[in-house]
């Protein structure tokens, strides 16, 4: 499912997301460093990441709109 929220993200014209983590003890140590910046929407980073040491990743894809 989170390549299709890609896909339906990058239909809309945005053109940059961020990983959403949930913010709890149950996240990978790399979800906060995912979380904490905006990766181009081409180049989004993979989830769940390679380095992942979660039971089950719960990171999701987010538009990163800037107004």
């Amino acid at each position: 499912h989170r390549e299709k929220d890609l896909a339906r993200i990058k239909k809309l014209g945005i053109r940059h997301v961020k990983v959403l983590d949930c913010g709890d003890e149950r996240d990978c140590k790399h979800a906060a460093q995912l979380a904490k910046k905006s990766h181009p929407i081409d180049a989004a980073p993979t989830l769940p990441h390679a380095k992942c040491d979660a039971a089950y990743c719960r990171c999701q894809y987010g538009a990163d709109i800037k107004i």
